[in-house]
C-alpha cells in the first residue's frame, strides 16, 4: 500500500479514484468489522481506567445491546474508536492486553464457532476461509506440513495502526488457541513486522517463545501434532451449526449485502457534497445499470436508498448534542443548514430544531 493511501485511511477520509477494483486485487475501499468487536475495545479501555462512552457511541455499542450476526460498522469507524483508544492509553504494549481481554463473543458467532471447533486445525482454517468475514482487513494464510502448521497475517493492510493490529491478532489468536487446548498451549515460533518494543520480555512471556521482531511477516508456528489432537471443547452438532450460519454471512456479504455496501458508500461520500449513483456504482465495482438492476431485484432504488441514509444519519447526529444544524448538514451532504432543515421538514414534519428540543429523536414517524 502507498504511503497517500494509508495516510488517507488514517484521516478517514478515502480519497483514491473511484475506478472500479481489477479482479483479484484487494479492495480496500468497502470494509467492514463486525460490531461485536467493539466489545473487545470496551473492556480494554476499561483496563486502563478510561471510561469507554468517552470514545466510544452510543449509536455504535453498548454493553448489553443486542448484536446480530449481520451488524457491521464501517472499518474506518473502527480504525477511528483504535486511533482514539491509543492516544488516551498510550501504551506500546495496548496490543497486548487487548489480547489477553479478547474472548469469542467479541467475535460473534465466528468466536462461538471457534469454541465448539474439533481441533486447532480446524479452526485454524476457519480463520483462513472466514476471518474477513467478521473483520474486513483479515487476510490470513495458513501453511500445514507433516511436523508443523503455520499461520501467517498478510502485513498489506489498510490498518494504521499496523503494530497494535498485529500484536492484537496474533496475539488473541494464542489466546483462542489457549481457551480451547489450555494455558500450556505455547507456538514454537512468533514473528512481528513491528521494531523491537522498549519492553519487549512483555511479548516474549505472553507468546511463550523469544519473539523475533522486525521480520518479513506476522507469524506463529506450532505443533502438526498438539494442531491435530481432538479438544475437549469441541462440540461437533454446534459447529456445525455455527459453520452454516458462517457461510450464510460470508454469502451474504458477497452478493445480498449489496444494499449494506451502498449505504457505506453514500455515508462515505455524503461530506463530500452531491453523491452520484456512477460514483456509487464505482465504489462497490459495478457499472451505473448493474447496480441499477440489482437494487431493483431487491426492490430498492439509489434515490430512497439515499434518502433512507440520510434520514438515518440525521437522527443519530441530533442525539449528539456536539453537533450543530450547520454540522449536520454539511455531514448530510447539503450546501447549508437550511437546505437541510427543508429536507428534514419533509421526512418528519418537524424541524430539526424542534426534533431536538422535544428530545423525539428515534419515535417520530417519517413521511
Amino acid at each position: 500500500m502507498n504511503d497517500s493511501s494509508r495516510l488517507a485511511i488514517k484521516d478517514m477520509v478515502l480519497t483514491e479514484s473511484d475506478k472500479p477494483v481489477e479482479s483479484g486485487e484487494y479492495r480496500e475501499k468497502i470494509l467492514t468489522a463486525h460490531t461485536a468487536i467493539i466489545g473487545m475495545m470496551w473492556r480494554v479501555l476499561e483496563s486502563y481506567g478510561i471510561d469507554p462512552t468517552d470514545v466510544i457511541q452510543a449509536s455504535i455499542y453498548r454493553p448489553g445491546a443486542h448484536i446480530s450476526d449481520s451488524s457491521y460498522i464501517r472499518l474506518q469507524d473502527y480504525y477511528k474508536i483504535l486511533g482514539h483508544g491509543i492516544r488516551l492509553i498510550d501504551d506500546e504494549a495496548m496490543g497486548i492486553t487487548a489480547a489477553r481481554l479478547m474472548h469469542p463473543s467479541h467475535l460473534g458467532v465466528f468466536g462461538h464457532a471457534w469454541l465448539a471447533s474439533p481441533t486447532i486445525l480446524t479452526s485454524c482454517r476457519m480463520l483462513e476461509r472466514f476471518g474477513r468475514v467478521f473483520f474486513g482487513d483479515m487476510r490470513v494464510m495458513l501453511d500445514e506440513t507433516p511436523g508443523a502448521v503455520e499461520l501467517s497475517y498478510d502485513p498489506h493492510s489498510v490498518s494504521p495502526f499496523p503494530d497494535v493490529d498485529a500484536d492484537a491478532q496474533l496475539g488473541g489468536f494464542i489466546n483462542f488457541c489457549r481457551l480451547q487446548y489450555g494455558e500450556s498451549f505455547t507456538p514454537s515460533f512468533v514473528s512481528l513486522r513491528r521494531k523491537e518494543p522498549r519492553q519487549r520480555s512483555i511479548w516474549d512471556e505472553y507468546f511463550g517463545v523469544t519473539v523475533e521482531f522486525g521480520a518479513a511477516g506476522n507469524v506463529t508456528r506450532f505443533d502438526a501434532l498438539t494442531a491435530n489432537e481432538i479438544l475437549t471443547t469441541a462440540h461437533t452438532a454446534l459447529f456445525d451449526q455455527h459453520i452454516k450460519a458462517l457461510e450464510k454471512s460470508s454469502v451474504e456479504q458477497d452478493e445480498s449485502n449489496l444494499i449494506a455496501h451502498v449505504r457505506l458508500a453514500i455515508e462515505q461520500l455524503l461530506p463530500a457534497g452531491a453523491v452520484q449513483e456512477e460514483k456509487v456504482a464505482g465504489i462497490v465495482d459495478l457499472n451505473s445499470r448493474t447496480l441499477h438492476r440489482r437494487l431493483s431485484e431487491d426492490d430498492q432504488s439509489f434515490r430512497s436508498l439515499l434518502k433512507d441514509v440520510r434520514m438515518t444519519l440525521a437522527e443519530r447526529h441530533l442525539n449528539e448534542d456536539h453537533y450543530n444544524l450547520t454540522d449536520i448538514a454539511f455531514m448530510l451532504g447539503y450546501s447549508d443548514s437550511s437546505a437541510f432543515s427543508r429536507a428534514f421538514k419533509s421526512w418528519f414534519d418537524v424541524t430539526p430544531s424542534d426534533f431536538r428540543e422535544s428530545k423525539t429523536v428515534g419515535t417520530a414517524k417519517p413521511n
